[in-house]
């Protein structure tokens, strides 16, 4: 009750409170014979509208009407989504219809019965149907049509609708054999995968066993043959230690492989492995044979082929076994290692099996003591190789130290040492470089080496942030690149030592050593800068162990280290004395065409 209102003291009246105006006041009367508007006003205040109509009795027939409903609003077009519709009927009326069927159009989402599908009646006013979405078709909204109808006393009808959405199933990670994979879960069963659940991702560790692998252990390693690849995962491998190899730290989890040295250089990296993970990978070398007491050999931390991947080369020993750890740094995941063989010859600088030089009638073997025994030869005992080189500074640049300039705009700072050498002094074979550098950040800079016709590059662009202050010497011999150290931080100095030139020294081979050499440094990008200290030439004297060996090089004859005219005279006198030595073409006698063979290698400047 409204106990404050104004109440009118005498009944039968009908009266209006409201005060405001109204231009449209229209009513809308609704029957079956259509729907009619009055249209009405109130221009006053407290106005009343009164509307007049005739009532009579309604004859007018009435169709049956419907209204459909679906169990869910969205479906999988994948061949898996399942749907049912109801729909609930209301007779016809005048007269009232009694049988009924209902029929829906689906050849929208697929359906291939034919169309439209008649449903099936479960009581007198409901019908239903059910189905799947055929693989395939287009995901998106869809509008289906339903008819209703009846069939007796009249045939009336009706339609009305029901809207659906089709959607394209979830993915998520699918584990198989073959790894982890992005894949709805239908495709995950039929390619025998295991599903991990919708927009579940594909991780380093999502399809991971939980069980350590069985080379964990470095005393399982598993074998490497050259050109191979191996899949690996760490992710429940334990945590390595071990020797920290050219500044690679071990502190993860890893897994272990091993190898047998071809007496080459050799390769070992992970720059196939999956980039989904982005596993960073480290690798570190090992001479093998006694899992306690590593040796190291190598190592590399995200390597020239990117994606945090590593890759590492090493100079092998013949037959010698060596170990290789791959580990993490920072969360595991999935790897590819390869291994594969040079083809290039080296003289490894730490030797795995211990060996010696063997001394034989006619020539020198590296081998070990038993193998030199059954050659019948002589030891000179562990270590002691049938030829000792020693480097030795040759010829030095005059015009050091030299400024290396930031780059300006885009062009390179550059910066020249140079050594003459004169006539007279034969030709290069398998040169040695030394290079005193100070400059921040090493992978701003590219050096070379060059006469104007012939030129070497010592190193490009490698290394990334740490810093050169030293004296960087640079053979094939050297088993690691100047980028290849390990080492990552601004803080970090590159060590003085022998390292392996981005191309071969031996490209110079046979050339003459008369004429200009230019170092020439240049810096490629902004903020650091640096000098060249020093530029020399390193003389490599190389002194045979046994001492009435043949020189393992023909055209160096004397044996001290250079080819030139001395070689030919202490040739010659064992020609005619028709010595072992002078076979040079090694068919078993002293003639002209030892002569012959003798002077081809001389002129190339070696072997």
């Amino acid at each position: 009750a409204n106990q404050t209102a104004s109440v009118l003291d005498f009944p039968n009246v009908l009266v209006n409170s409201s005060a405001a105006a109204v231009a449209n006041h229209s009513m809308l009367i609704q029957t079956d014979a259509g729907d009619t508007t009055v249209s009405l006003d109130r221009p006053s205040a407290f106005d009343i509208n009164f509307v007049r109509m005739d009532m009579v009795v309604n004859t007018i027939p009435l169709p049956p009407t419907c209204s459909a409903t679906i169990d869910t609003a969205t479906i999988l077009n994948d061949g898996t989504g399942a749907y049912n519709i109801t729909v609930n009927l209301v007779p016809g009326r005048r007269p009232d219809s009694v049988n009924h069927t209902c029929s829906v159009d689906l050849g929208l989402i697929g359906d291939t019965r034919p169309q439209p599908v008649l449903m099936t009646q479960v009581s007198p006013t409901q019908f239903t149907v059910g189905g799947v979405v055929t693989d395939g078709t287009a995901p998106g909204p869809y509008q289906l049509t339903v008819g209703v109808e009846e069939t007796s006393p009249s045939n009336r009808s009706s339609i009305c609708t029901v809207n659906v959405t089709l959607v394209s199933p979830p993915t998520g990670a699918c584990c198989s054999n073959d790894g982890c994979a992005t894949l709805t879960q239908r495709d995950c069963t039929n390619q025998g995968g295991v599903y991990q659940g919708d927009n579940v991702a594909c991780g380093g560790c999502t399809c991971a066993s939980t069980e350590p692998p069985a080379n964990a252990d470095c005393a399982t390693a598993i074998l490497l043959d050259s050109g191979s690849q191996v899949v690996g995962n760490t992710c429940a491998a334990p945590t390595q230690f071990g020797p920290t190899c050219s500044g690679v730290p071990v502190n993860a989890a890893g897994l272990w492989y091993k190898f047998q040295g071809t007496g080459n250089t050799m390769t070992l990296d992970t720059c196939s492995s999956p980039t989904s993970t982005d596993f960073n990978t480290r690798l570190s070398v090992y001479c093998g044979g006694d899992c306690n007491t590593l040796t190291c050999v190598g190592g590399n931390d995200n390597g020239a082929c990117g994606n945090n991947q590593s890759s590492v080369t090493v100079c092998t020993q013949a037959n010698a076994e060596y170990l290789v750890l791959v580990h993490n740094n920072g969360a595991g995941g999935d790897f590819v290692l390869s291994l594969s063989d040079g083809g290039v010859a080296c003289d490894p600088t730490i030797r795995c099996v211990p060996t010696g030089g063997c001394c034989l009638a006619d020539s020198c073997q590296d081998v070990t003591e038993a193998d030199c025994a059954t050659l019948g030869g002589t030891f000179l005992g562990l270590g002691t190789p049938c030829i000792t080189r020693t480097q030795n500074p040759g010829s030095t640049s005059t015009d050091v130290p030299v400024s290396i300039p930031d780059s300006n705009g885009g062009v390179p700072g550059v910066g020249d040492a140079t050594i003459t050498i004169g006539p007279g002094n034969g030709t290069i074979n398998n040169l040695v470089v030394a290079v005193g550098l100070t400059h921040t950040y090493v992978g701003d800079l590219i050096a070379t080496v060059s006469n104007g016709t012939n030129t070497v590059t010592l190193f490009t662009r490698e290394g990334g942030a740490p810093n050169l202050a030293g004296t960087y010497v640079f053979a094939d011999t050297a088993t690691t690149r100047l980028g290849g150290t390990g080492l990552i931080l601004t803080t970090d100095v590159i060590p003085s030592d022998t390292y392996m030139p981005a191309t071969p020294m031996s490209d110079l081979n046979g050339v003459p050593y008369e004429g200009t050499w230019t170092l020439h440094v240049t810096d490629n990008a902004g903020i650091d800068i640096g000098t060249i200290d020093s530029f020399t030439f390193v003389d490599v004297t190389e002194t045979a162990n046994c001492g009435g060996s043949c020189s393992p090089c023909a055209a160096d004859y004397n044996a001290d280290g250079g080819v030139d005219g001395s070689d030919i005279a202490s040739f010659f006198p064992d020609w005619e004395a028709s010595s072992t030595c002078a076979d040079v073409n090694l068919d078993g006698g002293i003639d002209g065409g030892d002569i012959e063979a003798f002077f081809i290698v001389w002129q190339n400047g070696g072997c």
